[in-house]
């Protein structure tokens, strides 16, 4: 039945589109503009640009990791951190 509905929506719009606009019709045929741009894209999806991940501001630098199990008694190297407390 849903398709149905859209089909009969998206032929609305097209109808539509040339008299009152496309935010109009989409407005009167009761579909978001954002959905029917979507489905009906000319063109692929923008690619999302690739960025590194950042690492967290309060993530230890090398040098104070190695340093932690040497830091702490032998026996609680392999513990979690209340565990040494």
């Amino acid at each position: 039945m849903t398709e149905i509905v859209e089909a009969s929506q998206a032929e609305a719009i097209e109808e539509l589109t040339p008299l009152i606009g496309r935010s109009n019709a989409c407005a009167a045929a009761g579909v978001p503009r954002a959905n029917w741009y979507r489905k009906n894209r000319k063109s692929p999806a923008p690619a999302r640009p690739v960025t590194a991940r950042r690492p967290h501001p309060a993530t230890l630098s090398q040098g104070e990791r190695h340093r932690i199990p040497t830091a702490g008694n032998e026996r609680f190297a392999d513990a979690a951190p209340s565990a040494g407390w």
